[in-house]
């Protein structure tokens, strides 16, 4: 009644009613939700990566005493690839 942007919606089954959310309050819930998104996103591709690291630090490990590498050679090596 009367507040512009502010409107009221019919009253539900319950006998409650909805208040219309302000543009801006809404805006800055969608940007909240885009964010939360993004990081969830992100955690989960470095999850993904890590473990496809860990994958081939293991093949490369492999690989090396398959090729009779001393193994101090391979745990430095080893040990580089983690560092990076």
């Amino acid at each position: 009644m009367g507040h512009g942007f502010l409107q009221t919606y019919p009253t539900f089954q319950s006998g409650t009613k909805e208040i219309a959310m302000s543009p801006m309050k809404r805006y800055a819930n969608k940007q909240a939700k885009a964010r939360k998104r993004r990081q969830l996103k992100a955690q989960a591709r470095l999850k993904h990566q890590r473990a496809q690291a860990q994958q081939y630090i293991e093949a490369l490990h492999q690989a090396l005493k398959d090729l009779d590498f001393p193994a101090t050679l391979v745990a430095e090596i080893e040990g580089r690839l983690r560092a990076q």
